[in-house]
C-alpha cells in the first residue's frame, strides 16, 4: 500500500479516512480483494488491516463473499501475526453475521422499500 495512506494520517488518527470512500463504492470491494491477493505483504505491513477489512467487507452479505474471505485468510494465514489473525477472524464473524441478518430480514426490508419508495 502506498505510503500516502500512512502520512500524515497516522499523525492525526485519520488512517482509515481513505478507506471510508471505498465503502461507498460497490466495485471497490472487488478491487480491494484483488489488491490484497496480489500484494498481501503491503496490506499486512501497512498497520491498517482492520480498516482495510472493514472497507472491503462493508457490503458483504452473501455466502460467496464469506467464502472469498475464508480463501483470502487461508492464503495469508502463515504470514499473519496473532493480532492480525484475530482481526481476520473478527471480520469473518462480521460477514457471517451479515449473512444471518440479511437472510432473516431480507424479505421485510424489500417489502418496506417497495411500500415506501416504489411508486
Amino acid at each position: 500500500m502506498s505510503d500516502a495512506y500512512r502520512l500524515p494520517q497516522d499523525k492525526y488518527k485519520l488512517a482509515n479516512l481513505p478507506f471510508l470512500f471505498f465503502q461507498t463504492n460497490p466495485k471497490a470491494s472487488d478491487w480491494m480483494l484483488n489488491y490484497f491477493k496480489k500484494y498481501p505483504k503491503d496490506v499486512l505491513s501497512s498497520g491498517h488491516l482492520a480498516e482495510y477489512l472493514e472497507a472491503m467487507t462493508a457490503s458483504w452479505f452473501t455466502d460467496q463473499r464469506s467464502d472469498q474471505l475464508k480463501k483470502l485468510y487461508d492464503a495469508t494465514k502463515d504470514a499473519l501475526t496473532q493480532k492480525q489473525n484475530e482481526t481476520f477472524k473478527s471480520y469473518q464473524n462480521k460477514v457471517d453475521e451479515n449473512i444471518k441478518f440479511s437472510t432473516k430480514f431480507y424479505r421485510d426490508i424489500v417489502d418496506f422499500m417497495r411500500e415506501k419508495y416504489d411508486r
